[in-house]
């Protein structure tokens, strides 16, 4: 129906500014080779060749005239690939991407394509038999449309191949395309915008000179060792350079990953997943860890390319969790949203040593987005439209905003965690040590969103058997962990960390940065101190040395576990080789602080009573344990001469006793009598620590009963006990058991301590 005053009056799109602004969303430099690359590693290409094509290109015989400023120099993509029917539909459409809705695409040529336009005005590409052009601005084809595709293997096409040979020669020779017949693969031709161009452009007033393509083939040469880590098909991409007056252009660079049809199949693994996720019912089978090796190599006389081989750790694979049942939730096909819970770490290693790098954000290329990690994070994330940063909604957002936010964050939770923890504990089973394995923790909280990952990561890894301790793998909910000490306390630490071990008690010395990474994750660990330690004695696993329970001792005691709350541990070692356990006050035993072994000498019976002698080799261990706030409430008590004198009836031979005893029996307890005396000698002063002999003297020869030069009288007696006689008792006990014996009475009996008083 038309009449004056009802008219068509519709919406329209001007594509040039379109295409614009798809340019300010997307960043120059090597984002245009990225997404070329991408584009190529969804259609299923191997080989990808980038060209610099310096050379300038004859005019007379163009198909279309108005091209001639576009055959100059130019920057050429080649991949392996060629394009389908629904390849050419698709490329031509700008943000309705065919490949939103395909499992495991994850460029869109309806947009990320468009970066081409960063460089050119008119993109030009070949692939099977056609030969497309690009004209936006709808000036140079001289035609109504904004682009041509010609058929140039039948017909009129194959015709003007012929009769227009300029318009095709840019192409000629270029990796195997001849135009004779159809193209295997897919070759771009972007010539670069010459000041004229950029001028009269409504796309981009940036002019592009050999100076710039340089600086991107030799930024590419950096990156492109990263960007192979995520991809699914691309396996080597090439650089060349075609002088002006060269016949071919000249290899400059080479990236490739090694490893076979193995790693080739690992790699794939994303593209064979079902359309229905609900389906899937083993999420094993997708999930893939392999080794792969990145490769680049210069060939470039001037060396402007690294050169090196790098080892990784790649695992990649479905989620389980959240992630995967918002993927399947009908509720969201209204926000065209294309959901796939695949995520993937990547790591440096080699055989069982790795390393931390400065970890970047991908979806399967590098986004220009540092995580704050040590590893590289890929992910199957909803991006920002110029995929430069994560999708992340505001406190206000909602639908599908907060939807494409939200799953972002599942995502982070959901597959990535799970690969990330799995990378840790592969590299642990293949014997990385502990350091390098913290190292590839990040040593402080990253930001938003990264650092919910980090958190939910740590909670995982709290029960995951990752952490190397003590020879052996283990979960770091079931070890105690102390944060490393510094200066000299390192070797205390160290030394008690071995005796812990001999208990069959793990302890993990950590770095503090993992002790705060994990308490701020609300993840914590299991911090040594006495509560924890005292849990873990309560069920060891094993017999530890005296050594050992003598500084596990020292730790508990030093830290403030003193009186009953001592009493129930096993960690007192005695004089007998066992760990005695020490008990409640009204114990009917006693546990004697004294590691004499003078004392000991004399009272074999009650070793399992007195304390070790390894004691005294623990820095302060024995004064502690002396203090009454250590014994009060326990069965632990020092021995005083009353102690002693009673242990040593109880240690008394019955002969002795019964003085039924052969006295020309030459030995005691099965040693000499002399040593006896010797070491009776030996405790007496040692019980009597403020009475010592004359200087000079040997106080042994006091007891020696066939040492009769000196010593042997009462007078020398009382010189030897010099000072307040404490407990007139014991000397009468000791006088008593020399007398028994020795063959020949040193004092002719019993000497009553009065006489020791004169």
């Amino acid at each position: 129906m038309a009449d004056a005053d009802h008219e068509a009056f519709g919406q329209s799109v001007v594509l040039t500014k379109r295409i614009k602004s798809v340019l300010q969303g997307y960043p120059e430099g090597t984002s245009v080779i990225k997404e070329l690359v991408q584009n190529s590693d969804d259609a299923g290409a191997s080989l990808v060749r980038l060209c610099y094509d310096a050379r300038e290109h004859k005019v007379e015989s163009l198909l279309y005239p108005g091209l001639k400023g576009f055959y100059g120099p130019a920057l050429c993509a080649y991949n392996s690939s060629t394009f389908s029917d629904e390849d050419f539909r698709s490329i031509q459409r700008i943000g309705d991407s065919s490949k939103q809705a395909a499992r495991g695409k994850v460029g869109r040529f309806g947009v990320g394509f468009n970066s081409v336009y960063h460089l050119t005005d008119v993109p030009m590409f070949v692939s099977g038999r056609h030969l497309v052009i690009f004209d936006p601005h709808v000036v140079n084809l001289q035609t109504a449309d904004t682009g041509v595709r010609l058929n140039f293997t039948e017909g009129k096409g194959k015709e003007r191949v012929r009769t227009h040979a300029d318009t095709f020669a840019p192409f000629r020779g270029m990796f195997g395309c001849d135009f004779d017949k159809p193209f295997t693969g897919t070759l771009f031709r972007l010539a670069l915008r010459t000041p004229a161009q950029a001028e009269a452009s409504q796309i981009s007033k940036v002019v592009y000179d050999p100076t710039h393509v340089w600086g991107m083939l030799e930024l590419l040469g950096r990156e492109v060792a990263d960007m192979m880590l995520f991809l699914r098909s691309v396996e080597k991409i090439e650089t060349y350079y075609w002088a002006p007056d060269a016949a071919a252009p000249a290899l400059l660079h080479t990236c490739e990953v090694a490893g076979g049809p193995d790693i080739r199949k690992a790699r794939a693994l994303m593209t064979q997943i079902p359309r229905e996720l609900a389906a899937i019912k083993d999420l094993s089978a997708w999930t893939q860890a392999y080794r792969m090796r990145v490769k680049r190599t210069n060939h470039d006389s001037e060396n402007r390319f690294p050169e090196d081989d790098v080892a990784w750790l790649v695992v990649q694979g479905m989620g389980d969790g959240p992630a995967r049942d918002m993927a399947v939730r009908k509720d969201l096909a209204q926000y065209d949203l294309n959901l796939l819970p695949w995520a993937g770490v990547a790591i440096r290693a080699e055989q069982s040593v790795c390393a931390p790098c400065p970890g970047r954000a991908f979806v399967f290329l590098p986004l220009p987005l540092d995580t704050g990690l040590p590893v590289h994070c890929n992910g199957f994330f909803e991006l920002s439209e110029n995929r430069r940063d994560l999708w992340l909604a505001d406190a206000g957002m909602t639908g599908g905003g907060r939807a494409r936010s939200d799953w972002n964050m599942m995502v982070l939770d959901d597959p990535v965690v799970r690969c990330y923890a799995r990378a840790l504990a592969l590299l642990a089973a293949d014997g990385a040590s502990a350091s390098d394995l913290l190292a590839l923790l990040p040593a402080q909280m990253p930001l938003r969103p990264w650092s919910t990952m980090v958190a939910r990561l740590a909670t995982v890894l709290l029960t995951t058997a990752w952490l190397p301790c003590n020879g052996r793998l283990v979960r770091p909910c079931d070890v105690l962990v102390a944060a490393a000490a510094d200066g000299p306390e390192t070797s205390k630490q160290t030394a008690l960390q071995a005796a812990l071990r001999a208990f069959g008690i793990d302890l993990f010395i950590a770095p503090k940065a993992m002790i705060e990474l994990f308490a701020s994750s609300r993840a914590p660990l299991k911090l040594l101190d006495v509560p924890t330690l005292k849990a873990a004695l309560a069920r060891p696993a094993a017999k530890p040395a005296p050594g050992d329970a003598a500084l596990v001792l020292e730790y508990l005691v030093s830290h403030g576990c003193v009186g009953a709350d001592l009493v129930g541990l096993r960690v007192l070692p005695v004089w007998n080789g066992e760990i005695a356990e020490i008990a409640a006050s009204t114990a009917a035993t006693r546990l004697y602080i004294s590691a004499s072994e003078s004392v000991a000498a004399v009272l074999p019976q009650s070793h399992g009573s007195l304390l070790h002698t390894c004691c005294t080799a623990v820095d302060g261990l024995v004064p502690l344990l002396a203090r009454p706030a250590t014994l009060r409430g326990t069965n632990m008590a020092l021995l005083d001469l009353a102690a002693f004198h009673d242990l040593v009836l109880a240690n008394l031979p019955k002969a002795w006793v019964d003085a039924t005893t052969d006295r020309q029996d030459p030995t005691v307890w099965g040693c000499p009598r002399c040593t006896f005396h010797n070491a009776l000698s030996a405790g007496a002063c040692e019980m009597c620590a403020e009475k010592r002999p004359p200087a000079g003297k040997n106080p042994q020869r006091a007891f020696t009963a066939r040492d009769r030069d000196g010593w042997t009288s009462v007078k020398d007696w009382k010189k030897l006990m010099v000072g307040p006689v404490a407990a007139p008792d014991w000397l009468r006990l000791l006088w008593s058991l020399l007398d028994r014996a020795t063959t020949e009475p040193v004092f002719g009996g019993l000497v009553t301590p009065s006489q020791v008083s004169e």
